[in-house]
């Protein structure tokens, strides 16, 4: 804060996908209410917090919409140079 980047900086939080629960790594985990763990397309195992904080998103703002960690690629490219996401991508590709 103090220089100043603290205004046009974007922080983003997010978690792993869930909690092991089949005891394949060494440990055990509950994602109770949600069905399934790490390694599963059920809830548990793909849906997790996020936090974001920048400009342009107003404070305390909540969103409970579904979206992939994937899905953050575009927005963030063009943020961090300023163009299309898409500039980005390499001729041929």
């Amino acid at each position: 804060k103090r220089r100043g980047m603290w205004d046009d900086s974007l922080v983003l939080f997010s978690s792993d996908n869930g909690g092991p629960t089949n005891g394949n790594e060494g440990t055990w985990s509950s994602n109770f209410p949600l069905r399934g763990g790490k390694n599963t397309l059920w809830e548990g195992g793909t849906r997790v917090v996020g936090a974001v904080r920048g400009p342009g998103i107003p404070r305390g703002a909540v969103s409970y919409e579904k979206f992939h960690a994937t899905d953050w690629l575009p927005t963030l490219v063009a943020m961090a140079s300023g163009r299309p996401w898409t500039a980005s991508i390499p001729p041929g590709e």
